[in-house]
């Protein structure tokens, strides 16, 4: 009995120090499909190096290139620039054939949104989950939903006399490493920097009358753009 307690704890404090204060950074930035992987018909992606580098990077691996796991060649050419919202891939998501026949030495990473655009606009909104983080590439600045604190909002179906309000807590952090935590009204605009503007635009779900959002389940839309 004391031996499986002890393993729950070291299991515990192991499964703590892996993930950072519980927040799971995404990438949101623009990409290049450079070329494929020919065991499993997949991209290879360079992104910036500025970028590349919040993804951890293995020692000896090169760097700014990266094998999205699930994006196949055959919807892509390589040249076609593409933004994209991604993180690291887990085990579990790899195919058989990058794992057992690997001829590379990209990190892989899982794309969980794209689209075949261009450049990205400054102006670009930023989509983040309740104690997630997204990185936006143009400002270089991490922005968490660090936590929801009010969400008064009248439900749908129901009548109300006051509108109500949602209060969200955002942690943002520059390309300094020097964190703010900013508590915003859903509308409202902020800054804690002198060249950047932060707004909170809008916090979903909505709630309803039969169902009111758990903390995660609340998503943030965000917008950072120059004073």
């Amino acid at each position: 009995m004391k031996s499986l307690l002890l393993f729950a704890v070291i299991a515990g404090l192991l499964f703590l120090g892996c993930e950072k204060n519980n927040e799971t950074v995404n990438l949101q930035c623009d990409a290049t499909v450079v070329g494929f992987d020919l065991n499993c018909s997949t991209c290879i992606l360079s992104l910036p190096d500025e970028v590349a580098t919040t993804l951890d990077i293995n020692e000896g691996a090169t760097p700014a290139y990266f094998l999205a796991v699930n994006l196949g060649r055959n919807d892509f050419k390589i040249g076609q620039s593409i933004r994209i919202k991604a993180r690291n891939a887990t085990d579990a998501e790899l195919p058989a054939c990058i794992s057992v026949y690997a001829s590379y030495n990209y990190r892989n990473i899982y794309v969980l949104s794209y689209e075949k655009t261009g450049n990205t606009p400054l102006n670009d909104t930023l989509e983040v989950s309740y104690k997630q983080c997204v990185l936006d590439a143009a400002t270089q600045y991490t922005v968490c939903l660090d936590t929801v604190l009010e969400d008064s909002r009248c439900p749908s179906g129901a009548v109300c006399i006051w509108a109500g309000e949602a209060i969200a807590r955002f942690k943002i952090q520059d390309k300094n490493n020097t964190p703010v935590f900013l508590t915003m009204k859903e509308g409202a605009v902020e800054t804690e920097d002198p060249e950047y503007l932060f707004s909170f635009l809008k916090l979903s779900p909505y709630p309803s009358i039969t169902n009111h959002p758990k903390l995660q389940d609340y998503t943030a839309r965000v917008l950072i753009r120059k004073k």
